[in-house]
């Protein structure tokens, strides 16, 4: 009696270079494959290629299966005949990404409105969404009332640090924000000096002063800073660059700013990664708050894989307008994915109590971290039919194949792709 209603996986290493094992020699041992390689075979370990799993009487007879290397192990999937197929799907990769939206300016258009003696309203709905349908579903919100001559530097940082304050008491904080504003690129008003940035800190130091390449002005408290790129990166200012508020110049080559620096550490090029923004000229141009999600903390078997998702909603902003810039996506075939449905098919290898992780048997994992994966699945009925009401019961079983996207034409995880296509009749569109 074969186990049936089953998942299991199987993972193509991008080591999988041409297999050792020629088609139509057999498989003895693992030494026959590289680590991490498979091939597709007869009941016989004999290798098959896309024209002989359509003619060799042993696949007719009972069937194909995937044979491969882990390590020291010679790793067989279950038989499984092209007649029993009842699903055969694809999955291309496809990178995983952060929600970002954009309230009031963007880096190209858009504004929050500046209205007197205002209270601002702000919520922000998130849900921690993952494969498993398990996350975190919260709000946070802030009000905010201006005063009678309301000012860009005034309102929208204040919203700023009252939402950056309540995520950070959430347990991991979910989103961070990031400060725009419309005034024009002026590279008379770059930073002359290399200045020093550390992620996570309000301080900035130059490695001379505070003046400008225009020898016009200097930094002073109320004026405001672009620093780095629009993606936050050690890289030229862009209209998309994150704008800081110099609240104290403690020493002469010191400023600190208003919020911890949300970019990147390092030594930001003199003349082109650092910009002045005078008080009159932000104060005159557009206004924005770009939010954007975290990365989630993944752990195996205790945090599986996901990302957060959020609306925003708010009251008395005016004109204000709501840019969805870039939707969250889970992606397909991350690594972490990956490793999240290895170690659940652990199950299916005896260990029921996969959450008890103390008494839970330790594995290799499979899974090359950085790397993507295509992925193969298929089900089909098993031979082993059981009596049910209303006639056999179907008894399916399902395999995952993880095929890592490191390779070219004719290494072996292509032809594995190739031979499958072949054998099933329908195309997956992941060979090369």
């Amino acid at each position: 009696m074969e186990q049936s209603h089953v998942m299991n996986l199987v993972v193509l290493g991008s080591d999988s270079t041409v297999p050792v094992t020629a088609a139509a020699a057999t498989i003895y041992t693992y030494a026959d494959l590289d680590d991490g390689a498979f091939s597709v075979c007869n009941d016989e370990n004999m290798v098959l290629d896309a024209a002989t799993v359509l003619t060799d009487d042993r696949v007719l007879l009972t069937g194909i299966k995937l044979v491969g290397r882990y390590g020291t192990k010679l790793v067989h999937t279950d038989m499984m005949k092209s007649s029993d197929i009842i699903t055969y799907r694809a999955i291309a990769d496809a990178a995983g990404a952060e929600q970002v939206t954009h309230v009031g300016y963007t880096g190209a258009a858009g504004a929050i409105q500046i209205i007197n003696d205002n209270t601002y309203r702000i919520k922000v709905d998130f849900y921690e969404q993952g494969r498993t349908g398990q996350g975190v579903n919260d709000f946070v919100e802030a009000y905010y009332t201006s005063d009678a001559s309301a000012t860009g530097g005034e309102v929208v940082f204040a919203l700023e640090e009252l939402l950056r304050l309540a995520f950070n008491k959430q347990a991991e904080r979910p989103i961070y924000m990031r400060v725009l504003n419309s005034a024009a690129l002026d590279t008379d008003l770059d930073f002359d000096a290399a200045v020093t940035v550390v992620n996570g800190s309000k301080f900035i130091v130059s490695a001379a002063d505070w003046s400008t390449d225009g020898a016009l002005v200097a930094a002073a408290v109320g004026d405001f800073i672009r620093l780095g790129s629009a993606t936050e990166t050690d890289a030229a200012v862009a209209l998309g660059s994150s704008v800081y508020k110099v609240v104290a110049i403690p020493a002469a080559d010191t400023i600190e700013l208003d919020r911890p620096v949300t970019g990147v550490s390092g030594t930001y090029t003199a003349s082109t990664d650092a910009q002045l923004i005078q008080a009159a000229t932000a104060e005159a141009a557009s206004w924005g708050l770009e939010f954007h999600g975290i990365a989630r903390t993944h752990i195996v078997g205790k945090r599986p894989y996901s990302k957060v998702a959020f609306t925003i909603g708010y009251e008395n902003f005016g004109t204000t307008t709501t840019t969805y810039t870039t939707a969250m996506s889970l992606g397909h075939g991350n690594p972490e994915q990956i490793e999240d449905l290895e170690w659940f098919c652990q199950g299916n290898a005896g260990y029921k109590y996969r959450a008890d992780y103390m008494y839970h048997p330790s594995y290799t994992s499979r899974v090359t971290a950085g790397h993507m994966y295509n992925q193969i699945a298929l089900t089909w009925g098993s031979n082993s039919r059981s009596e049910s009401i209303g006639g056999p019961g179907h008894n399916p079983k399902q395999l995952i194949i993880a095929i890592d996207t490191l390779y070219d034409d004719n290494d072996a995880n292509d032809i594995v792709i190739d031979i499958l296509d072949a054998w099933s009749t329908i195309a997956s569109g992941l060979g090369v």
